[in-house]
């Protein structure tokens, strides 16, 4: 798993800074280009603080880097919420503002052991973070501001019509995948038995947003195998999610849990997740809708001024 890790956060890291660069280079700037590239800064940091964590060997430097990539991840809903805000056409700025103040208070309490108290080993990591006092608290400021951005494509959505109503919906999928495998991470803070092994999603929802963005331009990827790809892992983070709930009841209730019955559970709904997305035609109807309407479209979308 320390492999994995290491591996999943150095390639979150140079997703993110491939895109930087790409995006940089481009010699052209908009609003909608500054925000998103504001989210990329923070989840380079985030990676790259992730990455070194994973490989130090000194409990001090571990904690040094926990200590930092959490500080990153503050501010990864805040830009992230920036970004759709400014993608959706709409105004938010008090809600910008307090959320901005919060992260940056949040940050601010990092080194009183107040949201991580220190590292210690956790089934076979030899440096994970424990959750501290108000570690709720960072979890409700992450997912008020993720769900808030999805609030916000979601009346984007119903805003524009065209091209732009699908920017937002394709920014709301990626997203889904993206944090969907993210938030694999915070199990193990309470001691919860639950591997993150949905880390590498981020650099798949990075790679599906730049995809988007450049429209077919980098990778050259065909229509029929983007959709397959879509519908798989769109399966792969439902049944990320059911893993992970039921990992957490378990942990709950004091049952022992056997890795064998939670894969074999997982595959299960794997299985079924693939047939409800491909076979109900209303969804996969809408399936391959959200990944044409992104693509049907050239330079007319707010999303290619990012490119």
């Amino acid at each position: 798993m320390n492999t994995y890790l290491t591996f999943s956060s150095l390639l979150n890291f140079l997703v993110s800074a491939v895109l930087i660069a790409l995006l940089a280079a481009s010699g052209e700037s908009s609003l909608i280009r500054r925000r998103y590239l504001f989210f990329l800064i923070s989840v380079l940091g985030w990676s790259g603080f992730y990455f070194f964590w994973q490989i130090s060997n000194v409990e001090a430097l571990a904690e040094f880097f926990c200590l930092s990539l959490t500080a990153f991840s503050l501010l990864i809903p805040i830009t992230l919420y920036h970004f759709c805000i400014t993608l959706a056409g709409l105004q938010a700025r008090w809600s910008l503002i307090l959320g901005y103040l919060i992260a940056f208070v949040l940050a601010a309490l990092l080194p009183f052991d107040l949201i991580m108290d220190g590292v210690r080993p956790k089934l076979d990591h030899r440096f994970w973070p424990n959750a501290g006092v108000l570690m709720p608290a960072y979890l409700s400021f992450f997912i008020l501001y993720l769900v808030a951005s999805g609030w916000m494509l979601f009346k984007g959505w119903e805003r524009h019509i065209g091209g732009l109503a699908s920017d937002n919906v394709f920014v709301f999928f990626t997203c889904f995948v993206g944090f969907g495998g993210g938030v694999t991470n915070f199990p193990l803070w309470y001691d919860i038995p639950f591997e993150p092994y949905g880390n590498i999603l981020v650099s798949v929802y990075l790679f599906l947003l730049g995809q988007g963005l450049y429209n077919k331009r980098i990778t050259g990827l065909g229509m029929d195998i983007y959709k397959a790809a879509v519908g798989m892992l769109l399966s792969v983070t439902v049944t990320f999610f059911y893993i992970l709930y039921l990992t957490i009841q378990s942990s709950f209730f004091g049952e022992r849990l056997e890795v064998i019955d939670l894969w074999q559970k997982g595959a299960i709904v794997f299985l079924l997740s693939v047939l409800v997305f491909w076979l109900v035609p209303s969804i996969r109807f809408r399936t391959e809708k959200l990944v044409e309407g992104v693509f049907r479209h050239e330079w007319s979308t707010a999303l290619s001024t990012l490119s």
